[in-house]
């Protein structure tokens, strides 16, 4: 997960735009629950009840591989008991192994949905927010994070069979979600990363793409425990995934993980539904030819 302002954790990043659809109903789908996320730099904020105190504002991160992160100001503010500590590595918050504090949840709503009895560790305070719901938190359930329409569902059912184009299977590495990319005819492993904002591949393995120019410094990404300089570029090919297609897309080089990463500013095109207990995906957009460049001021998809 990274950003690009602010900057957070490695290895994974960035920022992008949106189009607008309606989703059609999955036939095996019946919604448990539905609520309203809000868009911030293409993060998705949600309301969450903690302990039955709030509603505090948490941000739903898909590549966190925990079922919640809460602030150090929530800690103070709730009382939070202590529950040990949690290791950071590459996958989550930090470029490094980092050992952070940890605490107990007695419970998480959200959208009217109760979660019971978490352990939550300590996210830096990056974000205007309280804290984090991680990927695992939603792995009973067909999440759905619709972005053109701001709305997070939460559903019992299964996804169709992977056909290739919206339907994908989905590759579970260290409890976070990932899908293959084509790239230059290449596949490569890229993680769906909510709580990022752009898109990246692995710097070794760029090392034999053929780009439009030579890679430049264009951001400053802050971790747990360093600040890196990211250097860029734009593609002189496409990337693929299921039906569809980033014509020579501007990507970041990820100088420390061997996998990809996109993040919100491509996401936020979809609504995406994880099944976790089958191992599916599912992206609905409206377009199946998404452009990914950078500004002065931002990166964008659309």
């Amino acid at each position: 997960m990274v950003d690009f302002s602010g900057m957070k954790k490695l290895p994974f990043p960035f920022l992008w735009t949106l189009a607008i659809f309606t989703t059609s109903a999955l036939p095996t789908q019946e919604t448990v629950a539905s609520g309203t996320m809000e868009l911030r730099n293409d993060l998705a904020y949600v309301q969450v009840m903690v302990n039955g105190h709030g509603p505090f504002k948490f941000v739903i991160d898909t590549g966190t591989n925990a079922d919640a992160a809460v602030t150090a100001h929530l800690v103070e503010q709730l009382s939070l008991p202590r529950s040990g500590d949690k290791l950071l590595e590459g996958d989550d918050l930090a470029a490094h192994r980092v050992k952070v504090p940890a605490f107990h949840l007695d419970s998480v709503s959200i959208a009217g949905v109760e979660f019971k009895d978490l352990r939550a560790h300590q996210c830096p305070e990056i974000w205007e927010y309280d804290g984090i719901l991680g990927f695992t938190l939603f792995r009973d359930y067909l999440f759905t994070l619709d972005y053109p329409n701001q709305k997070i569902t939460l559903a019992r059912g299964n996804l169709p069979p992977a056909d290739g184009k919206e339907t994908l299977a989905l590759i579970m590495m260290n409890k976070l979600p990932f899908i293959e990319f084509l790239v230059d005819s290449r596949k490569m492993e890229v993680m769906i990363d909510s709580g990022g904002r752009g898109l990246s591949l692995p710097a070794r393995f760029a090392e034999d793409l053929k780009f439009v120019s030579r890679p430049i410094v264009f951001a400053r990404q802050q971790t747990v425990s360093s600040i890196v300089e990211l250097k860029g570029a734009r593609l002189a090919s496409d990337i693929h995934f299921g039906d569809y297609t980033l014509p020579t897309p501007f990507i970041a080089l990820d100088p420390f993980s061997e996998k990809g990463n996109f993040g919100a500013a491509l996401l936020r095109n979809f609504a995406v539904t994880f099944d976790q207990n089958n191992k599916l995906v599912r992206f609905v957009g409206k377009g199946k030819k998404i452009t990914c460049s950078i500004t002065k001021r931002s990166y964008s998809c659309q």
